[in-house]
């Protein structure tokens, strides 16, 4: 998303402290290794005879097993009888995705802490010296013991999905009393112990302009919090579902809310290329635990599999795709319309086991707009 108007002196500032926050949780002066690596490759993305899109990193959702069934989610659909990557594919994919310039390796699930022991796995063999690696979690199993042994393991931030700011409304839309008060619990206990802690969110048509939100966004400003906008989807338990969607009204709201406080960032705020737009395809990938790589995780449209290809030939072939081969101005599955009615549209088609083939992306590319109304 692309922020309107013009630089007032309040604007600047909070620009400024924006950048700040950014900083704060991009860098770690304790891998000197990673900060060496990532002051390279900014500066090979933006200047010199190759300029232009660079991987930045990927997300790997290592299992989709979970302990919650969040209304929205979708990995129910996304599980399936095939291998799960090894170690061994997590080594070559992470070298592979290095050499294309990436510093940054998230992990998410399902519910990550849930299967730490595989997480360690996979962190004992890949440079977490020279990368950085947050985790993402809905803190239900996060105390300081594992938060200890996620540190032992190089993980520099963890991610803790938040719903909303009001117990009732995060536990129902979580299906799991009690869920919030583990979140608050978790986010607190990594303040205390000095660890990076982030918020992630979802904002919809349904929660923008709640007081809950507002509440929210005033906590992790005043904490000092990064707090990650994520666009309600038709995805998941949502797949479909228009009335969720932000409107033209709502994302004026959200850059004005952007513009007051300095925690609240989006994908793009991060980007190798300033200011580009969207990074999925280009900067960001996301990788299923049986090696689909994604654009975003929220198109289940496959654009290849690590499992049968490298991350390289993957990579090249993104870049030439009609979606994800350039910078968006804006998020493809929560802004553009007329992408999310030709993925509806194909998805409803369909009917298939997720994540889809990527020939359906020329599908949706080539849609009419007759066919698309229908």
């Amino acid at each position: 998303m692309v922020d309107g108007g013009g630089f007032s002196k309040q604007t600047l500032m909070r620009r400024l402290e924006r950048f700040g926050m950014m900083w704060k949780y991009g860098t770690n002066f304790r891998k000197p290794l990673y900060m060496a690596r990532l002051t390279k490759e900014v500066i090979h993305a933006q200047v010199g005879s190759k300029a232009g899109a660079r991987l930045r990193g990927i997300d790997f959702a290592i299992n989709y097993g979970c302990n919650f069934k969040c209304k929205f989610c979708f990995n129910d659909r996304l599980l399936r009888n095939a291998p799960l990557m090894q170690p061994a594919d997590y080594e070559r994919v992470v070298k592979d995705a290095m050499d294309l310039g990436a510093t940054l390796f998230s992990f998410q699930g399902g519910e990550t802490i849930m299967f730490k022991k595989k997480l360690f796995d996979i962190l004992d063999v890949i440079p977490r010296n020279r990368n950085r690696i947050p985790i993402t979690t809905n803190a239900w199993f996060l105390d300081e013991a594992s938060l200890k042994e996620l540190r032992d393991h190089g993980v520099d931030s963890i991610n803790i999905s938040l719903g909303s700011f009001d117990s009732k409304t995060h536990d129902s839309f979580r299906l799991k009393e009690g869920s919030y008060e583990r979140c608050i619990k978790g986010i607190e206990l990594c303040l205390r112990k000095g660890i990076n802690v982030s918020i992630n969110t979802v904002v919809s048509h349904d929660n923008i302009h709640d007081e809950h939100f507002l509440n929210l966004i005033k906590y992790a400003d005043t904490n000092n919090i990064l707090i990650n906008v994520m666009f309600a989807a038709p995805t998941g338990g949502w797949e479909g579902n228009k009335d969720v969607l932000m409107t033209a009204e709502d994302l004026a709201h959200l850059r004005t809310l952007r513009e007051k406080y300095h925690c609240m960032v989006h994908d793009s705020d991060a980007n190798y290329i300033i200011k580009k737009g969207c990074p999925g395809g280009k900067e960001s990938l996301h990788i299923s635990p049986y090696g689909d790589v994604l654009g975003c995780p929220f198109v289940q449209i496959s654009l290849g599999n690590v499992m049968h290809e490298s991350l390289k030939d993957i990579y090249a072939r993104i870049m030439k795709n009609p979606y994800f081969g350039k910078y968006n101005q804006y998020c493809l599955i929560g802004e553009d319309h007329d992408f999310m009615k030709r993925y509806i549209k194909v998805i409803d088609t369909a009917k298939k086991q997720l994540p889809l083939s990527e020939d359906h992306y020329g599908k949706m590319f080539q849609l009419k707009e007759s066919e698309i109304e229908k």
